[in-house]
């Protein structure tokens, strides 16, 4: 395990195909993480949508090498609601629904 210096942690283990989990724990209040796997070397961008689909924060965007990972969305900034959180890379555009609670 290491974490690179944008937060996020690889768990050392290689995918054997691209996953998306849903974010967890989900209602959350502030915090919750993101856990995505990579079965090869990829550019990654992942940003966080409010329900106008305006994007509010980019937490990560760079190349990663494969593995597991996981990275945290602290919303303590923004309102209570419904948010969406994004992982592109050169192949995959995956969106998933979450839900900040105050």
């Amino acid at each position: 395990n290491y974490h690179l210096d944008t937060g996020i942690k690889n768990e050392a283990t290689i995918p054997r195909q691209f996953f998306v989990k849903q974010n967890y724990p989900n209602p959350f209040n502030p915090v919750t993480t993101i856990e995505f796997g990579l079965p090869k070397n990829e550019l990654v961008t992942v940003n966080i949508y409010n329900l106008n689909g305006q994007k509010v924060s980019q937490l990560f965007k760079g190349s990663l090498p494969a593995g597991v990972y996981k990275l945290q969305w602290n919303g303590q900034q923004f309102a209570s609601g419904i948010y969406f959180f994004q992982i592109l890379t050169e192949n995959k555009n995956v969106i998933k629904r979450m839900i900040l609670i105050k």
